[in-house]
């Protein structure tokens, strides 16, 4: 089944099971499990499999002395967050600029800004904060909200939320049914009960903290986590206007950009999403957004920066002159079957050949052990785990994705770019029919095409200048 027919069953279903009406406590849940229900049916693979995906990255070990040190920051600077235009940000989206750690996708749209400004930083669970940033007098960290949510947990109406997870799993399972032909695992009920209870433990926190410091506008991305989807329900109830940042490539039928049929549900959603070109707002319109909702500011993050300061790592410039050819693997998570299918052939490759597979950053692990066959079948099979994308695209002969900003990425540099042949291919069809990027069955099929002449005449303009309207 094509995937713009999975979307509208998806579409109609939801609508017609009036989804967002389920509440718990007064609070809609199904926005916390939207997403990856969604995921489920496009890929198909079972919301259990997803959720534990999530449920490993939340065990991580936690420095508590740095959460403690950081928290009591907060105290001193809160009185910043008073009426602010808040920017909802983490450790995740800082890189090192000229000296200093810029926030990639807000820095730009704050200093077009400039008045009344402050920036609430989450905390990754292996840098937690940098300590030389950009913005740093008006910077707040959140680490105090990790300390909250375990000393003052809101008591949840276990009973209530167990009936309504069990009806939202029940629909979810029978359209997953009708689409794929057998059940999903029971066990993602447990999973579900554990997501929704989370969440609705810990709104009440942020919700107080709308409630006392009245932000004037919240900008923030990836709007459809569960956290987000938290700041997005408690903005609404009190009037304050959110704002999304695009972090990354949108397709049509993007799994967090597709709105529901319903107009009234659209309160679960940013009032308005700031862009990188027309080119992402016509993506938007054909997924169900209103063309008002749309900004199409030109591209705000640092992308045109490091491109134009781009320095050639060292090791990896050596590694080139070792190989003939190489070709990098821009890995995702929800496809490592298909990979891995895509790379039974490897042994037949030439041994001056060499792979680079990059692994999600946050899937990395579980990734690594799914890969680990192919790497004692193939010494020429490197996996990694850190380092810069764009360091090995840069060397790279050939690029092979399937729906990646990571492909975009490299179609912007220039680059052969081929995707994988599954369904989820369909998500990059406007690319393959302007002849931008191709499809490949195996390994083997794209290494004999490596030399062919380059991509079609047509172009796409990802990344207008930034205008700066906001």
């Amino acid at each position: 089944m094509r995937i713009k027919e999975i979307t509208d069953k998806f579409l109609d279903w939801e609508k017609e099971n009036e989804l967002y009406e389920i509440k718990v406590q007064d609070y809609p849940i199904y926005p916390f499990i939207r997403t990856e229900i969604y995921e489920s049916l496009i890929f198909t693979t079972s919301l259990t499999e997803i959720l534990k995906k999530t449920s490993t990255i939340l065990k991580a070990k936690v420095n508590l002395f740095k959460i403690a040190i950081n928290s009591l920051e907060y105290f001193r600077k809160k009185h910043i967050l008073n009426r602010a235009n808040l920017f909802i940000t983490n450790t995740d989206s800082k890189l090192k600029f000229e000296g200093k750690y810029v926030d990639y996708f807000c820095d730009k749209l704050i200093k077009e800004i400039s008045e009344n400004i402050s920036i609430l930083e989450f905390p990754n669970l292996q840098d937690y904060h940098f300590k030389e940033i950009t913005n740093k007098e008006i910077t707040v960290k959140a680490d105090i909200f990790y300390v909250l949510e375990r000393l003052y947990t809101k008591k949840i109406d276990n009973n209530s939320l167990k009936s309504e997870v069990s009806r939202i799993f029940e629909l979810y399972s029978d359209i997953y049914t009708k689409l794929h032909g057998f059940p999903p695992e029971r066990e993602g009920v447990n999973l579900l009960f554990n997501r929704f209870k989370r969440n609705l433990q810990r709104i009440h926190l942020y919700e107080r903290f709308i409630k006392r410091y009245r932000p004037n506008k919240i900008y923030l991305k990836s709007a459809y986590s569960p956290m987000n989807q938290i700041f997005i329900q408690v903005c609404k109830k009190y009037n304050v206007r959110v704002i999304e940042l695009q972090h990354g490539h949108i397709y049509p039928f993007h799994i967090g950009y597709v709105l529901p049929k319903e107009r009234s549900t659209l309160k679960y959603f940013p009032d308005e999403i700031l862009v990188w070109s027309n080119y992402y707002k016509e993506v938007l319109i054909k997924n169900n957004w209103a063309e008002h909702k749309i900004n199409v500011t030109g591209d705000f993050t640092y992308n045109h920066d490091i491109n134009k300061n781009y320095g050639f790592d060292d090791k990896l410039l050596k590694t080139r002159k070792q190989y003939r050819k190489i070709i990098t693997l821009i890995c995702q998570h929800t496809l490592d079957k298909e990979f891995i299918q895509f790379l039974e052939n490897i042994q037949e490759l030439p041994s001056d050949v060499l792979i680079f597979a990059k692994l999600h950053p946050r899937y990395k692990e579980q990734q690594e052990q799914n890969f680990m066959p192919v790497v004692k079948q193939n010494k020429n099979f490197v996996l990694i785990k850190e380092g810069s994308l764009k360091d090995y695209l840069s060397i790279s002969d050939l690029i092979i994705g399937v729906y990646s900003t990571g492909v975009i990425e490299a179609v912007e540099m220039g680059k052969k770019v081929h995707i994988i042949n599954t369904r989820m291919s369909e998500f990059f069809q406007d690319l393959q029919e302007k002849e931008i990027v191709q499809r490949s069955d195996n390994i083997i099929s794209s290494y004999k095409l490596i030399n062919e002449s380059g991509r079609g005449n047509k172009t796409v303009e990802f990344r207008e200048k930034f205008k700066g309207n906001i």
